[in-house]
């Protein structure tokens, strides 16, 4: 059996799923203490969405070494797409863990969350929760030639485009992008 060595892809892969898998959960709660009036769920609630925004930065520190591993046998246009997306998913990611970190503080001297800290919390969250999923697609597309356009079971102009693709037929360098 060879030997298990731990590199910053590995690390990546790791981190990179606590904000995409998180904060849905989060706003599931945040959504159940808000109707429930549960300020022990919002408490909760609002714990996880700085867990994710943690996440996001770990996430976003271990992407440059990510990176290195595996753009001497990626197409960079993958790894390019991915990184500028992770950027906006990392800034907003801190500034929705602010907020949620503003009402924990406020919560903390004794009253509730204001209500309208918590509302803006989840729609931020929400929509954070969508643009994470297509952050996470997009790390997808570096290695899984099998989501990208001219792959069995995919439809071309499905939003499965290969950034590398001049053929006009979505594959890619090689059948089906293979070969990086």
């Amino acid at each position: 059996m060879p030997a298990f060595v731990f590199n910053g892809a590995q690390l990546h892969l790791l981190v990179n799923h606590i904000p995409v898998i998180g904060l849905p959960i989060a706003m599931a709660a945040l959504l159940y203490g808000l109707l429930r009036r549960s300020e022990a769920v919002l408490t909760f609630a609002l714990l996880l969405v700085v867990a994710c925004a943690l996440g996001a930065v770990a996430a976003r520190v271990t992407g440059e070494q990510a990176e290195e591993v595996v753009e001497e046998f990626v197409g960079h246009d993958y790894i390019e797409h991915h990184e500028e997306a992770g950027k906006v998913a990392f800034l907003a990611s801190v500034v929705l863990g602010v907020l949620a970190l503003a009402g924990l503080v406020v919560g903390r001297k004794g009253t509730s969350v204001p209500r309208p800290l918590v509302l803006a919390t989840l729609a931020a969250g929400l929509a954070l929760s969508g643009y994470l999923g297509y952050t996470a697609h997009l790390g997808g597309l570096i290695r899984h030639t099998e989501i990208r356009d001219g792959a069995p079971g995919v439809q071309a102009g499905d939003g499965h485009d290969d950034p590398d693709d001049d053929s006009g037929r979505g594959r890619g360098r090689g059948r089906g992008g293979e070969g990086r």
